[in-house]
């Protein structure tokens, strides 16, 4: 059997057991909010930034001792990752504003530019609600509430617009779009956010622990 740490503290991995990606689905097993995901690694006291990709998951056990790794329950990342999110709505909403202001008075290199940064920036969060809700839900769980479906796409329909707009050279209709749809639609984001973390907090109160219990048992 290998040692490892978990969290600090040492654990026996299963027997059997040969790369550190075999380990890793170790460490990881289980589903719902409580279940462990490795968020740091470390072989013989060098960090692996990079120890999901294929060929640090061959590593053999045996020449990556000791093995340090730091986990966090799946509930945390949520709730780490939701307070993120709601920290840059509000800049988010300050741009959508600027950005209009940059149509309408027709400074048309500086808008174009702040505008795929907008653009970018709403897809990505738009991306991260999603699977934020969905994270190990289940594969028959709705990814999204109701209400949170329809906002994202009111958000969705309110880009096509905006992206309308600006392919036609409508630069005071996408000015409005920005500043009357999206900035003002932004404020209900942390609605949607905050029913995720709910959703994440009323589920199983377990720790990140967990993970340093299933490889001290597991055989």
């Amino acid at each position: 059997m290998h040692s490892c740490t978990v969290n600090g503290s040492k654990c026996e991995a299963p027997r059997g057991l040969k790369t550190w990606g075999e380990l890793l689905d170790a460490l990881e097993q289980g589903a719902g909010p409580a279940r462990a995901i490795v968020t740091a690694v470390r072989f013989g006291g060098v960090d692996q930034p990079s120890f999901r990709e294929p060929s640090v998951l061959a590593r053999d056990l045996r020449f990556a001792a000791p093995v340090d790794v730091e986990t966090c329950a799946i509930r945390d990342l949520i709730t780490s990752a939701v307070d993120s999110a709601l920290e840059g709505l509000q800049a988010i909403s300050a741009a959508a504003r600027h950005t209009a202001d940059l149509f309408r008075s027709h400074d048309l290199p500086a808008a174009h530019a702040a505008l795929a940064e907008l653009v970018s920036a709403l897809q990505t969060l738009a991306r991260l609600t999603v699977a934020m809700a969905g994270a190990d839900q289940g594969p028959d769980a709705a990814p999204l509430t109701p209400p949170g479906a329809r906002f994202l796409d009111r958000v969705g329909l309110s880009l096509e617009s905006l992206i309308t707009a600006a392919t036609s050279e409508d630069w005071i209709s996408a000015a409005d779009v920005l500043e009357y749809e999206i900035a003002e639609e932004l404020p209900d984001w942390q609605d949607v956010l905050h029913a995720i973390r709910r959703a994440h907090a009323e589920l199983s109160p377990m720790s990140g622990e967990l993970a340093n219990v299933r490889l001290r048992y597991a055989s």
